[in-house]
């Protein structure tokens, strides 16, 4: 990975701050923070993220723009990138839209909320908590596939891959970590790196 010019990080952060402008609410009183970068989790290391502070009469709020990049199945070999895959994803979930989720060009916007917090894996004490969390995150995974018009095929396909290799996920979760770290570690040395 190269090292981005000067004038290409002031662009990522210009068109991040036309996301975050677009998806604030209207409203004359509101004032705009300098944008920040963020680093959160470990879900998207290697992904530019920038959150703004917004402020006006009737109170605060944060909002991050993150930018959307390929599935991980493209980057292990399984597929080739889809033209707004994103937004017809969430078009055809099986579930109430958030409403403080929006896509603008090539980032997702979002809500940053004070009390959300992330769930620590290691504050999961027993085996059954951590079958149930895996369960909840399995149901999330499979109701953005329930609403694809290809369901079934999905479901074909899966089913395919684990009767032909039944570590393919495994294999496949391996591949995409190393290339995560890689990405991430390239990312660090540049003027993007977060």
């Amino acid at each position: 990975m190269k090292k981005p010019k000067e004038r290409e990080v002031i662009e990522v952060m210009k068109d991040a701050a036309h996301a975050l402008k677009q998806c604030a609410p209207d409203d004359p009183t509101l004032g705009a923070r300098p944008l920040m970068t963020r680093q959160a989790g470990v879900g998207s290391l290697g992904r530019p993220r920038f959150v703004q502070l917004f402020e006006s009469r009737s109170g605060q709020m944060f909002r991050e723009a993150k930018r959307i990049v390929p599935s991980a199945c493209v980057s292990v070999g399984f597929g080739k990138p889809i033209k707004g895959a994103y937004s017809k994803i969430l078009r055809s979930a099986v579930r109430v839209p958030d409403p403080f989720f929006a896509l603008v060009d090539d980032w997702s916007v979002r809500r940053l909320a004070f009390d959300s917090d992330k769930i620590d894996l290691q504050s999961l004490e027993t085996i059954e908590t951590v079958q149930s969390f895996f369960r909840a995150m399995g149901a999330e995974t499979a109701n953005i596939h329930l609403g694809s018009a290809n369901a079934r095929a999905v479901e074909r396909h899966l089913n395919a891959q684990l009767s032909a290799n039944p570590r393919w996920l495994i294999q496949a979760a391996e591949v995409m970590v190393k290339a995560t770290e890689a990405d991430f570690d390239e990312l660090k040395k540049t003027d993007l790196g977060l």
